[in-house]
């Protein structure tokens, strides 16, 4: 028996097997390009009111509990609450944990992270949360450094960690008696070494006390109650929502009380609630990304559209082998 026919007809069959399974991988590559995922929302809220050593910090706990609230109305499904916190170790405690519960670095990530309470600076300028514990002369010794919360909670490579300090309150800077290497003030407009998916919006500026009320809405801060106001609404950009606070804080504080943001994340295509024409309209930047077959395009992407649920298939995706007529230079994003 010839043996040769057989021998053949199995390598063509085997050529043809090969192709049909790489056309599918190429489908399946091409389908993973343009299948949404939604970017998970992680949220840690901490309101520190009842002190031990300090006067109260009035609405701090009614402030969280709030935003706790509109979070949860902006879909954010794992959110955790500290109230009162005794001491920087249960603050420490509550968030060295949060690389397991918000995920992998790799993983894109919306994390909120909101305290409302008591707050100070240092001599060096270096801004300072305070646990419920903390003793008015050994306030540097028992407060909590803004820099070690960053470090914790802005790890993430894509996605975007907002940090939202309703502090300092009215009442520290009478009970301390220890105005040497402490002063009670606001936190510090400007931050070194933040990460590019990185935002800060402190509610007061340098120098000046947060107020704890206002004459809008007695149970909540003027900066919370803003928050809780604008943060939720429909089809806001994140861009118009902070803008939306640092607009009205002054407004209703008599001039008294006025906003600082600190950071470049881009917040004008970042959506909360999007509807429909803002979803599209996410699709269109992404397939236009994909379209230049350019690795920078699709870091821009990643960039410009920090809650995208095409932000899984931007951080995996490759450039294909294709011939395009897109030579690159400086609108090279923008012709397609």
């Amino acid at each position: 028996m010839n043996k040769l026919p057989c021998c053949l007809a199995l390598v063509i069959c085997a050529w043809a097997n090969a192709l049909c399974q790489a056309h599918d991988a190429s489908e399946n590559s091409a389908s993973k390009d343009f299948s949404p995922q939604v970017v998970r929302r992680f949220a840690l809220i901490i309101g520190a009111q009842h002190y031990n050593h300090l006067a109260p910090a009035t609405n701090a706990l009614n402030d969280a509990l709030e935003v706790v609230k509109v979070l949860k109305q902006a879909n954010f499904s794992s959110i955790r609450f500290l109230p009162d916190p005794r001491d920087e170790v249960e603050i420490a405690n509550y968030i060295k944990n949060v690389h397991d519960w918000s995920g992998d670095s790799n993983q894109p990530a919306i994390i909120v992270f909101f305290y409302a309470g008591h707050g100070f600076m240092s001599k060096e300028r270096r801004p300072y949360l305070v646990p419920v514990n903390a003793r008015p002369d050994h306030l540097l010794e028992d407060g909590v450094p803004l820099s070690s919360v960053l470090s914790d909670l802005s790890f993430h490579h894509s996605g975007i960690s907002f940090f939202l300090f309703d502090a300092c309150r009215t009442g520290l800077s009478d009970s301390s008696p220890n105005t040497e290497g402490v002063t009670p003030l606001g936190p510090q407009p400007a931050v070194p070494g933040l990460r590019a998916e990185t935002y800060i919006q402190f509610a007061t500026s340098e120098g000046a006390a947060a107020q704890s009320s206002g004459r809008v809405n007695s149970n909540n801060s003027p900066f919370t109650n803003e928050l809780i106001t604008y943060f939720p609404r429909p089809a806001a950009s994140a861009r118009w929502v902070f803008d939306k606070v640092h607009t009205w804080v002054p407004i209703h504080t008599d001039s008294s009380q006025f906003t600082v943001e600190v950071g470049d994340a881009v917040l004008t295509n970042l959506y909360m609630l999007p509807n429909d024409p803002q979803q599209s309209a996410d699709k269109a930047a992404w397939l236009n990304a994909v379209a230049t077959n350019l690795n920078d395009c699709v870091k821009e992407f990643i960039t410009q559209y920090p809650g995208s649920p095409y932000l899984y298939s931007a951080l995996h995706w490759h450039p294909s082998n294709r011939a395009i007529a897109n030579l690159g230079g400086a609108y090279a994003c923008e012709t397609h």
